[in-house]
């Protein structure tokens, strides 16, 4: 999992950390944020190395509480409040569950104790690939992110750089093949409002030997910018080669 992890960050996706302190929009900053961190990733490939972590040349005993250590389920805790500030009301919690040797798992709790779980708007159950275990973006002040969770009605905001000290942004990128609304599509150009995209072709994603055929003319279609957003804003646009080919 771990080297085809290193592949996939390798190949497709823009990612980055910005320490900007500038207000970002839905129109301006469009992608996703991811609800994970390395230290999340370094337990769960306890999965692979566990016969280096407990070795058979110990005790009975001792390898067998080695493993359950090792092998068992830990929970990180994601603050989320309902405006950007730590000295706001609090919203609740986003818990991230990670087992090895299983998919990651995202609940949200709220200040009744309620815990409902949900799954990422952007999300391979296989850590190994990306991870792809990410929220869509609304808006964005500092460090502060806005993101609307599925278990929720309103959006919380959340501080990822304090809550688990990491920052990992997808954006929306030209040239990648996404899938939206069961068409798989190619964004050319995003103007104002306006996304320009067309169908995918084949040499998109060319996976043979030998040359790629040459991309012919395509259809441009033109969509509103709110397009790619179902009713509660969640972005409908999925990556779909997130494992590569």
């Amino acid at each position: 999992m771990l080297y085809s992890r290193v592949i996939l960050l390798a190949i497709v996706l823009l990612s980055f950390i910005s320490n900007s302190t500038a207000e970002v929009t839905i129109f301006s900053l469009m992608g996703w944020v991811g609800l994970w961190n390395e230290e999340m990733v370094e337990w769960a490939e306890n999965e692979n190395r566990i016969y280096k972590l407990c070795p058979k040349s110990m005790s009975s005993d001792s390898y067998e509480k080695c493993r359950r250590n090792n092998l068992a389920k830990k929970t990180w805790i994601i603050q989320a409040y309902k405006s950007p500030s730590n000295t706001s009301e609090k919203a609740g919690e986003i818990i991230i569950s990670v087992k090895p040797g299983d998919p990651f798992v995202s609940s949200f709790k709220n200040n009744e104790g309620t815990i409902r779980y949900f799954e990422p708007d952007l999300y391979d159950q296989d850590w190994g690939y990306g991870p792809f275990f990410h929220q869509t973006i609304l808006e964005r002040k500092g460090d502060w992110i806005k993101i609307p969770i599925k278990a929720l009605i309103t959006p919380v905001w959340v501080n990822f750089r304090d809550s688990i000290k990491y920052l990992d942004i997808i954006t929306i990128t030209e040239g990648i093949v996404y899938t939206l609304d069961s068409e798989s599509i190619v964004i050319t150009k995003i103007k104002g409002d306006s996304v320009f995209f067309r169908i995918e072709h084949e040499s998109d994603m060319w996976c043979n030997t030998g040359s790629p055929p040459k991309l012919n003319e395509s259809e441009v279609k033109i969509i509103h910018i709110q397009e790619l957003y179902d009713t509660q804003k969640h972005l409908k646009l999925d990556i779909k080669y997130k494992r590569g080919c």
